[in-house]
């Protein structure tokens, strides 16, 4: 028998010759925290603190309006929203903030079928929105900014059918 130092490698050698995922090869096993990876589906209004899962693939069913907190979307996530929805921040008179933490893996936010999406709407009582490695793909509009301020570290905008970018 091995001593106790022998152990722990010996289980990583296991986990390492496991059988591979049936799963598509679009979707992955598992992400950083070891747990399954699935689709997960976001619907309605935020009033606290969340974050959407790096690494994971996300679907927005109905509009996102964060009201109150932040909403984080961490690297590499993928968020596809579903006809005529989007997402909201900042729109009511309640402090919101949205961070897209891309800057080293990429978040897209991307249209779920041909029809499109709404688009990004940051309002006025936003009062952090930080935008790092996010890429907007087939939005009806991409990201509009009113009476907010925004700090973007790199922006790409692609397939939208109205204006792109816009700001009042």
């Amino acid at each position: 028998m091995l001593g106790p130092g022998y152990n722990g490698l010996m289980l990583l050698l296991l986990a390492c010759i496991e059988p591979q995922s049936s799963l598509p090869a679009d979707i992955p096993d598992t992400v950083d925290t070891g747990e399954t990876a699935e689709l997960v589906e976001h619907c309605g209004t935020i009033v606290a603190d969340e974050t959407w899962a790096a690494g994971r693939k996300h679907r927005v069913t109905c509009d996102i309006e964060v009201e109150r907190g932040i909403l984080t979307i961490g690297a590499g996530a993928e968020v596809q929203f579903e006809e005529l929805t989007g997402l909201k921040v900042g729109k009511s008179e309640y402090e919101a903030g949205l961070i897209v933490d891309g800057s080293t893996g990429g978040v897209t936010l991307s249209a779920a079928s041909e029809s499109g999406w709404e688009g990004i709407d940051i309002g006025a009582f936003a009062t952090t929105v930080n935008l790092a490695g996010l890429t907007i793909r087939d939005g009806a509009g991409g990201l509009s900014v009113s009476g907010a301020t925004v700090v973007v570290a790199g922006l790409g905008i692609d397939g939208a059918a109205a204006s792109g970018l816009s700001f009042e």
